[in-house]
């Protein structure tokens, strides 16, 4: 049976079926036993008054008033009387002998006190103790119909009608239930072949995800990976489109000056092999941007290992405050104290070094780039600010998606590669850490990295 809606309903419709044939049933039970218990107590009364009437006939007509008892009650009430004397003769049936279970229970009640009960024949036997005349003790034995059986305790129309509701209540809960549990996994199927067939677009969330139960946090998280596919895909293209608008420019500018350089003289072609030098240093940086962003989306995140956090910063700083002097630019370098943590040196430096670059890129002249590192708690917290015209409010999530830039223009002077920042975006979270940046209130971006100094390994995503 392959059908889970089939099974779930069949399972529980059998379960209630079996549960409530069992109430029915040990209903009818009880009843059945409360009923022949009372029959038993009334009949047990009624023989107790015959006994007794039986004792006032033979004390006033002798012994030959239990005969025409017996054939009265016989006629009348379809009950067998047995009279039992002291040597075993049926006074009720003179001349024929007592049966032999009559004869035992008649010596058995002779040496107790009380009525006796038992089973015969499909019969109920009730012993009673007689006197006699003149003191003689007898022992009168009733066999009364048995009670009514249990069909006829219970009509059967009312057993019917119950097992009838039983079977029409079970039948619409089990469905109803079945149906509830099975409808959002049919609709997370369906999702599921369309985001197979390629509709990224596809959730279940309206129709599944209102649920608090486990099948509704299937749906959430169902949806949450689509929308990561999504993301995912759309990244990829994405990425491939600028990565091939990055790798056109600078192979046009190659091709300019290979044709430019065959058309000089032999000699005279010096200035565009430095041209071609220089594009092909720029392919390479690109290239190897492109492999170290690849390498930190698979979550290869290199060896781990512990890290004066606070003399490599101080390093980045230095040695971009060098290469800024061409601008006229400052960097400055402020650190509470020393800061160690667990990491991959490569990676790290590679995070705050494209922060500081890219801060000192975009400081116009004469201002300062401030980098500064402090210790919070269980975290180092870098800040890199600098003096430019900052980036647009809506535009700021952006920053570190890869080939970015805020000028449309795309020019090569305002944004380089556009890998640096994502490069950056995916080491701190290769850290378990944080990158966030915003606008300074009086101008300029503002660009805060948080790592935990714990971190122990990637985290790949």
């Amino acid at each position: 049976m392959r059908n889970l809606f089939l099974k779930i309903f069949l399972w529980f419709w059998i379960g209630l079926m079996l549960v409530g044939a069992a109430l029915v049933l040990s209903s009818v039970w009880t009843t059945s036993h409360r009923l022949e218990e009372g029959w038993r107590r009334r009949m047990g009364g009624a023989m107790h008054l015959y006994s007794r009437t039986l004792t006032d006939e033979i004390n006033a007509r002798g012994r030959a008033a239990i005969t025409q008892l017996a054939a009265r009650l016989e006629h009348d009430e379809k009950i067998t009387l047995y009279v039992i004397d002291p040597s075993g003769h049926d006074l009720a049936h003179p001349g024929a002998a007592p049966p032999e279970l009559i004869m035992r229970l008649a010596r058995r009640t002779g040496m107790r006190r009380g009525p006796a009960f038992r089973r015969w024949r499909g019969k109920v036997l009730i012993a009673h103790h007689l006197r006699g005349p003149g003191g003689a003790g007898l022992i009168a034995v009733f066999a009364l119909p048995r009670h009514p059986r249990l069909y006829r305790l219970v009509r059967t129309r009312v057993l019917v009608l119950r097992l009838l509701l039983i079977l029409v209540i079970g039948t619409l809960l089990c469905y109803g239930l079945a149906r509830y549990l099975t409808a959002p996994i049919r609709k997370l199927r369906t999702a599921a072949k369309e985001l197979a067939a390629g509709n990224l677009t596809v959730r279940v969330g309206d129709a599944v995800g209102t649920r608090r139960d486990e099948l509704g946090q299937l749906a959430q998280d169902f949806d949450r990976m689509a929308e990561r596919l999504e993301e995912m895909v759309r990244s990829q293209t994405r990425l491939l489109r600028d990565v091939s608008h990055e790798l056109r420019s600078p192979l046009a500018r190659l091709n300019v000056a290979l044709d430019l350089a065959r058309r000089k003289p032999a000699g005279a072609s010096g200035e565009m092999l430095d041209r071609i030098g220089v594009e092909a240093d720029r392919l390479n940086a690109l290239i190897g941007q492109l492999l170290d962003l690849s390498r930190l989306e698979a979550g290869d995140g290199g060896g781990r290992e512990e890290i004066a956090f606070d003399d490599l910063v101080e390093r980045i700083a230095s040695d971009a405050g060098f290469e800024a002097q061409a601008k006229r630019v400052r960097v400055d370098f402020e650190s509470t104290g020393p800061v160690t943590m667990h990491g991959s040196p490569s990676l790290i430096e590679s995070a705050v070094e494209n922060v500081v670059r890219n801060a000192v890129a975009h400081a116009p002249a004469g201002s300062a780039v401030h980098v500064s590192l402090r210790r919070e708690g269980a975290e180092a917290v870098v800040t890199v600010r600098d003096h430019g015209p900052g980036v647009p409010a809506e535009l700021l999530e952006r920053l570190f998606d890869p080939f970015f830039r805020v000028d449309p223009a795309r020019e090569r002077g305002s944004g380089g590669t556009g890998l640096g920042l994502a490069i950056t975006r995916r080491a701190v979270e290769a850290h378990d850490g944080t990158v966030r940046a915003s606008n300074a209130p009086d101008g300029g971006l503002l660009v805060e990295i948080r790592l935990p100094l714990g971190s122990s390994g990637p985290n790949p995503s």
